[in-house]
């Protein structure tokens, strides 16, 4: 999307070498313009090899014709060759003057975020630049080490290529209509956020702090003991100065307003957080409670398919789009850092870590950490001070999915599905169906399944929710976000290889969130016990015990 000429001039220590859109906005008396214009990948490549050590040269050389000897040697290096270059520019004076408070402007736009330059020429179009001022002025910030620039694409040591924003070497060759090329790389891991292509030129400037201010956060109801005490722990983090903290917390124990105070601090003494989670609907409820806490503060919600917004000192925003932070925020708060998408994505662990300063810190929050190898801030106990209701193991060989009836099912099931309301959870969705018309069989109850892909998924939630269904079957997406007074969960097939310790957690973590209903059953039926259910059974056990030494059970 951006033709780039390298440029050259004599000094001292030999020949120093740049890159340009636009020569003329970096243009000083001895320069010399190396080549035509080059795809932005091309041309920082060779930009890269060039070399810069002086090349011998013949005596009867003239002085003024050293420089271009010089840099034809040294492009025959590269084995490459172009008409007509290196030449020297001609009917050029001097630079063209840069309008009042542009440079300012584009440092501004620059700041935090890793954009492709088209981006920045349209945003600073928008505050009433002409894109060709902004195009001079930006290879100039970029000559003078104000901005950064990259190919949108480039080469590693091992000639492998890698998108320049998400890290991905998930890259495909196709026909480009901005650099002509009919084998211009294009990365496909995050091409959903736009195009980056090897002729996009990225550039990216390090946030800044802004001035000292009086920030407060305000809530409705006071922190539990539990999380005053885990509040003071961030707290302490923070003023260490230490890179990382795990957060971890019981399932509806509360761990967002925890990382307030922290939330505080940093936004008082001038610094940018982000608090990012991983998906769209929950960082729409997360924006509105920082809203809502956070009046003072310079709030934005940044998540897919949303209209452009500037960027405020707090962010709230989706996992995918830390990937258009650079070196912006001091604190990041991850939440559900075990969760999809985020959960095994190196692309999005990269964006985490680009997006923080190099001295920023890093908070991450979740019920089920995959592993915990640091010490961990805990949040054992739910607000009622109830224990975490702990799952019991019923053993008992199912048939295949297809091959089950009311009968094959475990007396102790039935006998307990008699009563109340329940979600059944299943590793797969062939698995969902048969085992609904397995309960109605052996069950006089209102009895529905639904997966991911069901239509009628949201309407029988709203069923389980006014209590007009009383069980339901459902695959993994109703591990999350279910908030259900009395009700209870069981797990078939639960030694099946999908189900993992964190996912079993999830599930139990259904039970016993309100006030009203502290209690009930979690059921793992299953023909073993496996690794993933006792794992997922000590730690249940572990935060009650916590809770229990903490004196935070009543």
């Amino acid at each position: 999307m951006t033709n780039i000429q390298i440029f050259a001039r004599m000094t001292d220590e030999g020949i120093l070498y740049g890159a340009a859109e636009k020569v003329q906005g970096v243009w000083e008396p001895g320069m010399v313009v190396v080549t035509p214009p080059l795809p932005s990948d091309t041309a920082y490549t060779a930009l890269k090899r060039l070399p810069r050590r002086r090349l011998p040269v013949p005596s009867f050389l003239p002085a003024d014709k050293v420089l271009l000897f010089q840099i034809k040697a040294a492009v025959r290096c590269l084995g490459m060759a172009f008409p007509q270059f290196p030449r020297v520019p001609t009917g050029i004076t001097e630079r063209p003057p840069t309008e009042p408070g542009l440079s300012e402007t584009i440092c501004r736009l620059a700041a935090g975020r890793l954009q492709p330059d088209i981006h920045l020429v349209t945003a600073a179009r928008e505050e009433g630049f002409w894109p060709e001022d902004v195009r001079l002025a930006l290879d100039a910030q970029l000559i003078q080490g104000n901005v950064q620039g990259w190919p949108g694409i480039s080469e590693n040591v091992w000639g492998e290529r890698v998108c320049q924003r998400c890290r991905s070497e998930d890259i495909e060759e196709r026909p480009c209509v901005h650099c002509g090329r009919n084998d211009c790389p294009l990365c496909r891991s995050c091409e959903s956020m736009g195009s980056i292509r090897g002729c996009t030129r990225l550039v990216a400037r390090a946030g800044s702090r802004t001035e000292p201010q009086n920030i407060s956060y305000q809530l409705d109801f006071a922190l539990t003991q539990a999380q005053q005490h885990a509040a003071d722990e961030v707290k302490r983090f923070l003023a260490s100065g230490r890179a990382e903290a795990l957060v971890w917390a019981a399932c509806g124990a509360g761990k967002t307003e925890v990382v307030f105070p922290a939330i505080q601090t940093t936004l008082s003494a001038g610094g940018s957080v982000l608090f990012a989670v991983p998906r769209r609907d929950v960082v729409r409820e997360l924006g509105e409670r920082l809203r809502q806490s956070f009046g003072d503060a310079n709030l934005s919600v940044h998540y897919g398919g949303q209209p452009k917004e500037p960027v405020g000192q707090l962010v709230a925003a989706t996992t995918h789009q830390v990937l258009r932070f650079y070196q912006r925020f001091d604190l990041v708060i991850l939440d559900e850092v075990d969760a999809f998408p985020y959960a095994g994505s190196t692309m999005l662990r990269h964006g985490i870590r680009q997006a923080l300063k190099p001295s920023g810190q890093l908070i991450e929050m979740t019920a089920t950490p995959q592993r915990v190898s640091r010490s961990p801030i805990t949040i054992p106990a739910r607000h009622h001070g109830h224990p975490l209701p702990e799952p019991e193991f019923l053993q008992a060989r199912l048939p295949a999915p297809k091959a089950l009836t009311g009968c094959a099912l475990p007396p102790t099931l039935v006998e307990f599905l008699q009563e109340g309301q329940w979600l059944v959870f299943v590793p797969t969705v062939a698995a969902a169906k048969p085992a609904a018309q397995a309960l109605k069989q052996c069950l006089s109850r209102h009895v529905a399944y639904s997966y991911a892909a069901d239509p009628a998924r949201d309407e029988k939630r709203s069923q389980l929710d006014v209590g007009s269904l009383d069980i339901l079957v459902a695959t993994s997406i109703m591990e999350r976000g279910v908030t259900i007074p009395g009700i209870q969960v069981a797990v078939l097939y639960c030694d099946h290889a999908l189900f993992d310790s964190r996912s079993l957690i999830q599930m139990a973590g259904r039970v016993g969130r309100k006030a009203e209903a502290p209690t009930g059953s979690v059921l793992f039926c299953g023909a073993t016990r496996t690794q993933a259910m006792r794992q997922a059974a000590q730690r249940i056990a572990f935060l009650n015990e916590e809770a229990s030494r903490h004196g935070l059970l009543g």
